[in-house]
């Protein structure tokens, strides 16, 4: 039974990229394989929200045991991906206490990272643990409550998770990571960079 199941987020088209960052080696994985077994570590159930690519990365994705999300609507952004990723949870895992949402293009985000926002979680408490960022900037990765998940559904493309967490900030716990943790490789540059590390 999965109390607090992830979900990842890996339905964009990485336009500054140039292809699919989803794809990209990562050590001996690719980018998405490498988020994927970071979240498996935690024993909970990992859906993971495809878009752009979608065939393409499903077909790397056979061998992992993940709930596969498709969210057609992926061009509207990241606010749909999350609303239909958050609609599987609680079809697939109705007990859920709350859900881990989390980023494919944040590998230095690793198991013992998550864990610290699980250990903060205390079930019936309305928190959201929030990731802190610089100039006192709450978003993802977060782990919300159950009683956000209505919300969550209701997100589109002009309200994503960061409105949430603004208009909650009173049950936010945020939690600070070293900046070179949060590294977002969005650009070839910031790939090559990161790649060998």
């Amino acid at each position: 039974m999965s109390t607090l199941p992830l979900l990842l987020l890996a339905a964009g088209k990485s336009s500054r990229m140039g292809t699919s960052k989803q794809l990209l080696q990562w050590k001996s994985k690719t980018l998405i394989e490498h988020s994927i077994e970071t979240g498996l570590g935690l024993d909970q159930d990992v859906f993971v929200v495809l878009g752009a690519y979608e065939k393409k990365i499903r077909q790397q994705l056979d061998s992992f045991p993940i709930k596969i999300v498709y969210n057609p609507n992926w061009e509207q952004g990241i606010g749909t991906s999350i609303a239909m990723g958050v609609s599987s949870v609680l079809t697939q895992c109705p007990e859920a206490e709350g859900v881990f949402i989390y980023l494919a293009d944040q590998p230095f985000i690793d198991s013992k990272a998550i864990l610290s926002f699980y250990t903060s979680f205390q079930k019936g408490k309305n928190q959201i643990i929030t990731t802190a960022y610089e100039n006192e900037k709450w978003g993802v990765p977060a782990l919300f409550d159950r009683c956000y998940f209505d919300s969550l559904t209701r997100l589109n493309k002009d309200v994503g998770a960061q409105q949430l967490i603004k208009e909650n900030r009173g049950n936010c716990t945020p939690i600070p990571f070293p900046k070179s943790t949060l590294v977002d490789i969005d650009t070839p540059k910031v790939y090559q960079k990161y790649k060998s590390e």
